[in-house]
């Protein structure tokens, strides 16, 4: 299946562009688009991943316009699914 996933802030300088089209197998979900995303890139799996190995807390992932959770079942993807990636902005 094909997944388009956009990017924004500085997640368009980590990937090179505002968008790529990742190839996965089905039933794949985020953390597995996420693994695509980075391969062996260590660089990016400082981005994307706490020191415990779990998505960063700051960064956003939406699918039609809903939050994706990583590790329940709304996180599956499907062919033609657009995700988008962006920092989470702190502050008040």
């Amino acid at each position: 299946m094909k997944v388009r996933v956009k990017f924004f802030s500085t997640f368009k300088e980590l990937f090179g562009g505002d968008e790529t089209t990742v190839e996965l197998g089905g039933g794949a979900g985020v953390p597995d688009l996420l693994a695509s995303l980075c391969g062996a890139r260590l660089e990016c799996r400082k981005a994307l991943y706490d020191d415990s190995g779990k998505m960063r807390r700051d960064i956003k992932l939406m699918k039609k316009g809903k939050d994706i959770e990583i590790m329940n079942e709304a996180s599956r993807l499907k062919d033609g699914d657009v995700v988008l990636m962006f920092p989470t902005i702190f502050g008040g």
